[in-house]
């Protein structure tokens, strides 16, 4: 993975400024930057962000989480909003559908006080189809309806639960994305005032865990993909699909399924499909922390399961080391 470097733009710098913003959508508001005016004094897996108001960025996170990733995301459901057009639906991401965001990671001021920082975090999250070439509106979480991107912030204890408004312009989306963003909103007299603006570099897709699987339930084909994640160091858990390795930690390697783990034996479970007699087997691989597999199992009981199928890009645990 590409080591990221983080540049924070003064404010004054960043007033002078005019970065747009971008995000995908069906109501485009303008063409975007393109991604070499985006990444003038940036190498890509670059970003660089400035935060004005009550709450200002001073400098890169220097801690040992990730301080940025570009990645498949859920986009999730808000509150109806009080003009009566309503919330968002919920849209599940896949690696190669989206929708996605990113996640920026920054050191925090309150004040001019030098020793009180705090780690502080903005998510850009683009909305279901977002493309490239286009400019698009950005929202707050609450705001935000079906369709639209938002920006969330987090850092000491506040967030972006006010009025404002802002742009997201996409460069490049896929494999790499570049894009930039700003929003303005709140009231400086109230002390809740927000500017928010930065860009981003040809930041490298992190991909999912995911699980692509086939089930015919009485002879009836259900096709189904899923977001995949070790629970803990021997169990690999989808909202549906769950794999229980024997001992302590998951090993690679070619092991019977059953229901219960065992010496050389994988349990397989299904939550919407419980108390079946399950047969199968699962061939796991281990690639550096990636891990995939292939499986086939069969269940009997109250109804009659096949089930074969894959999953890929599933992020190990320091215990798989």
């Amino acid at each position: 993975m590409t080591t990221r470097r983080f540049i924070l733009v003064p404010a004054i710098v960043a007033a002078a400024l005019g970065l747009l913003v971008a995000c995908g959508g069906d109501e485009n508001r303008g063409s975007s930057a393109s991604t070499a005016d985006i990444g003038q004094g940036l190498a890509p897996g670059e970003f660089e962000i400035d935060i004005v108001g009550r709450v200002r960025s001073v400098g890169p996170y220097s801690g040992d989480r990730v301080r940025l990733r570009y990645s498949p995301s859920t986009y999730g459901s808000s509150r109806e909003r009080r003009d009566g057009t309503g919330g968002r639906e919920r849209v599940v991401a896949t690696n190669d559908e989206g929708p996605y965001s990113l996640m920026m990671r920054m050191d925090l001021q309150r004040g001019d006080e030098e020793p009180d920082r705090e780690t502080g975090h903005v998510t850009i999250q683009l909305p279901p189809g977002a493309r490239a070439g286009q400019t698009y509106p950005l929202e707050t979480f609450a705001r935000a309806r079906h369709g639209e991107a938002f920006v969330q912030f987090g850092g000491y204890g506040q967030s972006l639960n006010i009025g404002g408004s802002g742009t997201i312009s996409i460069a490049e989306i896929g494999e790499r994305l570049s894009l930039q963003f700003e929003f303005s909103g709140g009231d400086e007299a109230e002390g809740n005032y927000r500017h928010i603006r930065g860009r981003a570099y040809q930041i490298p897709l992190t991909r999912n865990g995911e699980a692509h699987y086939q089930l015919l339930v009485d002879g009836q084909r259900e096709d189904r993909v899923e977001f995949m994640r070790f629970r803990n160091d021997w169990s690999i858990q989808g909202p549906e699909l769950s794999f229980d390795f024997p001992g302590d930690v998951a090993r690679p390697g070619t092991f019977q399924l059953a229901n219960r783990r065992g010496p050389g034996v994988v349990s397989v479970s299904l939550q919407n499909h419980r108390g079946l007699d399950f047969s199968g087997s699962i061939d796991v691989v281990q690639d550096g922390e990636i891990w995939s597999a292939t499986f086939e199992f069969e269940g009997e009981g109250d109804v009659s399961i096949r089930g074969q199928g894959s999953f890929d890009h599933l992020q190990g645990r320091p215990a798989h080391r």
